[in-house]
């Protein structure tokens, strides 16, 4: 049982990767200070996270052990093709490593209690006369840390898949500057949409995690991006190692770490920056209620990045850039050309108010407004046009 009781969220084959003799150079981004040089094998663990039995660390150790011969064989030069098997293996190293985070754990249990105080909240609002709710009742009981974090590895392998059409990149940075690791390495954006969604199933998903200091991993939307069709790169980008660096720092939960004291500087050469990046980062709203009175709807949403820094591999390709996106907030990849009729209904439904009386008056307001245009229709129509012939 002791065998199993480090149990790291950050697999230890990806940590080894950014180390020099076992050791890496440690920040903590709690207290915003240099901690020095540290095993690697310390950092991003706790005792019994999978759960005491180590079924499920074992189940993990094989996985990783077939990331890590991908990786591997993706990074060698001397290889000039990717393996079918090779990319599928990473694809669901990276939406794993994501969801088995400890941050990630964290989040979805903050997510539970606050869907549990606005309930509440609500219940007093439309039952004023009835007896209040014990302090301690609660509509979904917030799951343990570890009831999430299984959790999360169930969502992992159900949807890894939804990643399986993204465009594999790799790119080699031949810079003085190196990538960092953090205990949360995966980072999800989505450009196309100006409030960053990042569904792995919507069109214009981006994934990148740096593999090595000079490594960096990257899967697409290849038909919203500009078209690229070798799929190993090198780059001289310093800048560019920075902006991807900084985006890891952004939703990072304690520390980041690098092979060398130097790869961490940026960090504490001006850390006031990061620390207020971090901070609107993390005061996110995971939250909201829409409506209002006894109307309220409840969103819950994960949190996004709100550095906007545009990268070589996600500038919009001249095809779409001039379509007005909106709408595509509802547009999945996964659709094909059913999307189109999907479209239609959502903007049919948006126009006709009599199909919209069950849906609280200040969210169909805004809606309606939103999506009436026909000629963001027609946009939206061009669009899938669009991105199903490409």
């Amino acid at each position: 049982m002791a065998d199993h009781k480090k149990q790291h969220y950050v697999p230890q084959f990806f940590l080894n990767r950014f180390s020099d003799q076992n050791q890496v150079y440690l920040y903590n981004l709690g207290k915003y200070c240099f901690i020095g040089r540290v095993s690697y094998k310390s950092q991003c663990y706790e005792d019994y996270f999978y759960g005491e039995d180590g079924k499920l660390e074992k189940h993990l150790a094989q996985l990783e052990a077939g990331w890590d011969n991908a990786l591997q064989e993706i990074f060698t030069p001397s290889n000039p093709l990717f393996s079918h098997e090779g990319i599928k293996r990473l694809k669901r190293f990276v939406v794993y490593q994501y969801l088995r985070s400890k941050a990630i754990s964290i989040v979805r249990r903050e997510q539970q209690i606050g869907v549990n105080d606005v309930l509440k909240d609500m219940y007093r609002n439309q039952q004023p006369d009835e007896a209040s709710l014990p302090k301690d009742y609660n509509f979904f009981p917030p799951k343990t840390l570890k009831e999430n974090v299984r959790l999360c590895l169930h969502d992992a392998e159900m949807h890894w898949p939804y990643i399986q059409d993204l465009s594999i990149l790799t790119v080699t940075y031949k810079t003085k500057r190196t990538f960092i690791i953090t205990d949360n390495p995966i980072v999800i954006i989505n450009p196309l949409l100006p409030e960053g969604a990042a569904g792995l199933a919507i069109a214009g998903l981006v994934i990148f995690t740096p593999v090595s200091p000079h490594q960096l991993l990257v899967f697409y939307d290849r038909k919203i991006y500009t078209e690229n069709t070798i799929y190993r790169l090198n780059s001289d980008d310093e800048d560019e190692v920075l902006k991807i660096n900084e985006f890891l720092v952004e939703s990072a939960d304690k520390v980041a770490m690098g092979k060398t004291e130097t790869a961490l500087a940026f960090l504490t050469n001006n850390y006031e920056r990061y620390k207020n990046i971090r901070n609107k980062y993390f005061e996110y709203k995971l939250i909201n209620r829409l409506g209002g009175n006894k109307q309220d709807l409840v969103q819950v949403t994960p949190r996004k990045h709100y550095l906007k820094h545009e990268l070589s591999f996600t500038k919009i390709s001249d095809t779409i850039k001039d379509l007005h996106l909106e709408i595509l907030h509802f547009f999945t990849r996964t659709g094909s050309p059913k999307e189109l009729d999907r479209l239609r209904s959502i903007v049919d439904i948006a126009c006709n108010p009599f199909l919209f009386k069950d849906i609280p008056p200040a969210i169909r307001e805004s809606f309606m407004q939103r999506y009436r245009d026909q000629d963001l229709y027609k946009q939206a129509v061009k669009f899938v046009i669009k991105y199903w012939s490409s």
